[in-house]
Parts: structure tokens; sequence; C-alpha cells
């Protein structure tokens, strides 16, 4: 008896197939460009956007003498636009307009949650009974947060990671191996020793462009670690992974069945 598996071509499946598998994927395109650009715009929105024109569309259009400055910059800024009607370039510099004021207003609102996001007093008081301090600091908090956020989407406004005097680091690496070097004390010596020479040679250097790097990204640990110390250490895990618990077949590692 033989079995033969035939895999059907293209032509083989239905029209309806195919379109169902187009459509999903241009969902999917659509749902990730989506999370893409909520990521970068928030805490703003869409939604927040649109208000933004829609209100410099009404200074532009309205005839207060309070407002009248603004307004004449818009109409100067209209010269700048090469449409042949006024509405399109009525239309075009309220946009762009908008659309500035929304990116300045969303980088200002990032900046003012990282200043809030470095408030650690809360944590120490009594939950019920929270200081005039920490009630303001939560409202400031809810206020400049932005609406349903993602996964992501505090990372940009996120507190700067500060970057640990080496002095310090150098010395609570060795208080982490003295209880593993206990019994060899000359181990322990020598460990002193290389950190001694480590702070006073390389050290400083590598500190100042830990430091740089501090300044320019939001988290000078994590990629790093991910890429040089976690992943760097990891092997493929589709042939490395027994799946079936089974016995290697150059190496067993016992023949008691309670061990195994």
């Amino acid at each position: 008896m033989t079995y033969t598996e035939t895999v059907p071509s293209k032509g083989d499946l239905s029209a309806k197939v195919i379109l169902q598998h187009r459509v999903w994927g241009l969902y999917r395109g659509y749902k990730t460009a989506m999370n893409k650009l909520n990521g970068i715009m928030w805490p703003g929105s869409l939604l927040h956007l649109s208000l933004t024109v829609g209100a410099i569309t009404a200074v532009r259009i309205s005839h207060v003498s309070l407002l009248q400055p603004i307004k004449t910059q818009l109409l100067n800024l209209e010269d700048y636009v090469s449409a042949s009607e006024e509405k399109m370039r009525a239309t075009i510099s309220c946009s762009l307009t908008g659309a500035v004021v929304f990116v300045a207003l969303t980088f200002w609102r990032k900046l003012m949650l990282r200043n809030l996001l470095r408030y650690r007093a809360w944590m120490y008081e009594n939950p019920t009974k929270p200081s005039i301090a920490t009630k303001l600091w939560g409202i400031l908090l809810t206020v400049l947060s932005g609406w349903r956020p993602s996964i992501y989407s505090y990372q940009g406004s996120l507190p700067r990671m500060p970057v640990p005097p080496l002095k310090e680091t150098m010395r609570q690496l060795v208080a982490s191996f003295e209880p593993i070097y206990a019994d060899q004390p000359e181990k322990l010596e020598e460990l002193k020793k290389d950190a001694q020479n480590f702070e006073t040679t390389l050290g400083p250097k590598l500190q100042k462009m830990l430091l740089l790097r501090s300044w320019w990204a939001d988290n000078f640990v994590s990629d790093w670690w991910e890429k040089y110390v976690y992943l760097m250490g990891r092997t493929p895990l589709p042939i490395n992974s027994n799946y079936y618990i089974m016995d290697q077949c150059y190496w067993t590692p016992t023949s008691i069945q309670c061990a195994r």
C-alpha cells in the first residue's frame, strides 16, 4: 500500500479563499500601521489632531478681535502656499499649522510626563491617606496621560535611566563576590586588585561613553543586554529543544527511573 500526498496548487483554491486571504492581509497591515501611528502620536491621538486643526480653522474664520494677531499670521502663511483658490490655501495653511501645533503639544506632554514620573514619594506614603502633593501629582498625571495606552505607549515618556557611579558599581561588584569567595581569600584579593585597576585605568573612559549614551538612548541597558548578553548565549530553539523529552542518541543523563 502506498500513500501519496498531494498539495493543491494555487489554481485549485477557490477565488473566495484567495480573496479572504488578501483581505485579511490588508486588514493586518492596516492594524499594524495604526498601532505604530498611535504609538508615535501618544499621548495624543487622531481625535486630538482633528480638534487642533478644527480650532485653528475656527480662529481663521472668526472675527474676534482678541484672535486677530493669530489670524493675521495664518493669512500671511497662506501667501506661501502655491494654490490658486483661496479656500484651498486656507485649508492647507490651517492643516499644516494645526499639525505643527499638535506635534508641539504632544512633545510638551511627553516632556511633562517624563518629569512627573520622576516623583517617587508616593511609594513611601500610606495609600489610604496620600499627601496633597501626591494628589496633585496624580491629577496632573491623569490629565496629561493619553487615552487607552498600548503596551509601549509610555516608553518615550519614561524618565532617563541614570548611570550609577563607577566607584559604587565596583564596590557592589566586589561585595556580590564575597560570599562566593568566602573560602578563597586569595581570589577575593585578586578580584579587589582587578577592580581597583579597572577603576583607575579603563573604567573612567567607559563610564563617560555610557553617560553619553544615556543622554540619547531611551534605555542604555536593554538593547545591549538583549544583543550581547541575553541573545548571545541563546541557541536556536527548533533544533535545540527536546519537545518529547527523549534521550539523546549519544548521552543518557541517568538510568534511574525516579530521577528521570
